[in-house]
Parts: C-alpha cells; sequence; structure tokens
C-alpha cells in the first residue's frame, strides 16, 4: 500500500495571523484510536470522588455490564467502590452510560462529554459504550 503525504508551505506559518491565541487552552491528550473530533473547553473539569456513581440509563444486560465493568477497572486506581445504577434520568456526579443514542453514531460510535456534573458516554448500543468508557 503506498501513502502519500501533501506538500506543506511553511513559510506561511510565519505570519501574524497564523500566531498562537495569548492564552491558548491547553493541548489535548493523545487518544487512540484518533477521535473524528476533540475539543478543549474551559472549566473545572469533573472530580470522581467516592460518592460518585456509574448510571446507566437503560436496563438492558450488556449496557449494564459495561458500566459494571468500568466501575470494576475504576476501584483499583481510585479505591473507590462505584455503584452501578440503572435509571431513567441521570443523576448529579456521576459516570452516565447513554445507550439511547442516535443510529447515526453506528455500532462502535460515541461521543464523550464532560463538565464539573459528571461525564456522560453516549453510544446507540453497549458495543459504543464499551468503547467509549476505553476512552
Amino acid at each position: 500500500m503506498d501513502f502519500k503525504v501533501a506538500a506543506l508551505d511553511l513559510a506561511d506559518f510565519g505570519r501574524p495571523e497564523h500566531t498562537p491565541a495569548e492564552h491558548p487552552l491547553p493541548a489535548l491528550p493523545a487518544i487512540v484510536p484518533q477521535p473524528v473530533s476533540e475539543s478543549a473547553v474551559t472549566g473545572s473539569g469533573f472530580t470522581l470522588a467516592a460518592g460518585t456513581q456509574v448510571d446507566v440509563l437503560s436496563t438492558d444486560p450488556a449496557a449494564v455490564g459495561v458500566g459494571t465493568y468500568l466501575a470494576g477497572i475504576l476501584a483499583p486506581a481510585t479505591g473507590f467502590t462505584l455503584p452501578v445504577v440503572s435509571s431513567t434520568q441521570p443523576a448529579g456526579n456521576a459516570v452516565v452510560l447513554d445507550p439511547n443514542g442516535p443510529s447515526t453514531l453506528g455500532a462502535e460510535g460515541y461521543t464523550l462529554t464532560s463538565d464539573s456534573g459528571g461525564v456522560t458516554v453516549t453510544a446507540h448500543g453497549a458495543e459504543g459504550l464499551f468503547r467509549g468508557v476505553q476512552t
């Protein structure tokens, strides 16, 4: 298989319109596999604590299983035993797993958002949720 690399004129990067902002957001971490898109936002972020729960917005055993898997891999790293709750409404201070996302995400696609109130992984089924919790 051949790979082609496009030519790049580096001289263009010296022009004023290409200089970084005075206070740029921190660089995004490298994520494998590379997401289709990612963006950093300002804010305090989410802190995982002993009172955090894994909230699965489904009763599907496969989706609840992803929640149980996530709680299991977080336990040794955090020392927290996070409860896994199946519900219809997301709670605050939670890692929310929502397998009811749009079909346009496909079987493996997901979105991941985070703010001071929690983290939400949205997918169209348990397979996408599993991939999302790997991130």
